[in-house]
């Protein structure tokens, strides 16, 4: 988290950590301020109040979807190759950043309303409209149907990811599966997404 001054990383370093095991409700800006060994007025110094920050740390954790977004926009939509590195980027991001995840899942399904549209307009809001476009840039190419809508898509492929994430501790026990690895796995439910479960014909009957 190298942002701003050596206070302000170790304010977000404490609030990141403390949030991610107990939550926004149960942090209270003293914990973080012990933690981060600074004194509250220091914190308020930095974000004007418990949300701004808790908000900030949320937009810490998501800063290398943006980064593979934005490379992936420089690649021609000519094969749903950009898609694969997305969903395959996504899902090691979340495994790789356990407890923020879980932080963001939590807040995504407890989460009060104005927190919730304050993580849609100011957390996700950039990067899933940026996965839109290149969802549309397939479809401009002709490589993605042109009959569904692009954020749809997009919503299928994060969900699919968030589903593995939150699930895997129960799925690589399951009988009779190849749930072995999270990646390979992944790989596997993308182009079952992309190609889809049923015969041309029986989709449409």
């Amino acid at each position: 988290m190298a942002r701003g001054s050596d206070g302000e990383k170790r304010i977000l370093e404490a609030a990141e950590d403390l949030f991610s095991r107990h939550g926004f409700d149960a942090t209270s800006i003293q914990k973080i301020a012990t933690k981060a060994s600074v004194s509250k007025a220091t914190i308020f110094h930095h974000f004007s109040n418990k949300q701004e920050l808790y908000i900030t740390v949320l937009k810490q954790a998501c800063l290398d979807i943006g980064t593979i977004l934005q490379s992936l926009e420089k690649e021609p939509c000519t094969s749903v190759k950009p898609l694969r590195d997305f969903a395959s980027a996504h899902l090691k991001n979340m495994f790789d950043q356990k407890e923020v995840s879980r932080l963001i899942l939590r807040e995504m399904t407890d989460g009060d309303v104005k927190r919730g549209q304050a993580l849609a307009v100011e957390v996700f809001g950039e990067h899933f409209s940026r996965l839109v476009v290149l969802i549309q840039g397939g479809q401009e190419e002709g490589v993605l149907r042109k009959d569904m809508d692009a954020a749809d898509a997009a919503a299928a492929i994060v969900g699919l990811n968030v589903f593995m994430f939150q699930s895997w501790s129960v799925l690589q026990h399951l009988p009779g599966t190849s749930f072995t690895d999270p990646a390979h796995t992944g790989e596997r439910w993308l182009r079952l997404l992309l190609l889809g479960i049923t015969d041309r014909k029986e989709a449409t009957a």
